[in-house]
């Protein structure tokens, strides 16, 4: 996956909760179809500009890979997955995960977070740096 800055026409999404959500109803109703729908909304969101914050345009996403862009609709505008999605949200803030990606490293001893778009050789000093110690 590559990052492709949005066009300056187009703004920005205002939030991600309605994609995360989706993840979620794809997860409970397809589980086989969860990491693809992930990947796919990912994708469309930083490769392609697409609002995941838009239930329609996650509707078109999640259709394109034969899910049930018409029942997941639905599911959005009744919030069947929001309460968890919040819960997810705060159990996350209370880890310490305030940004997306976040990747936590602990040994017991101690913890090190990785926020953002970090080098690939700044993860495998961090990692080298927990099996030495």
């Amino acid at each position: 996956m590559r990052f492709v800055p949005w066009p300056d026409a187009v703004p920005l999404p205002a939030w991600s909760f309605p994609a995360l959500e989706a993840a979620l109803w794809v997860e409970v109703t397809v589980p086989e179809g969860a990491d693809a729908a992930r990947v796919a909304l990912l994708e469309a969101h930083f490769e392609r500009g697409v609002d995941i914050g838009d239930p329609e345009a996650i509707g078109t996403v999640l259709g394109g890979l034969g899910l049930d862009a018409d029942g997941l609709r639905a599911a959005l505008a009744a919030g069947l997955c929001r309460a968890e999605v919040v819960e997810q949200y705060r159990a996350a803030r209370a880890a310490g995960i305030d940004a997306v990606p976040t990747v936590v490293m602990s040994d017991g001893r101690g913890r090190v977070r990785v926020v953002g778009d970090v080098p690939y050789a700044r993860y495998e000093r961090l990692v080298r740096w927990f099996l030495a110690t």
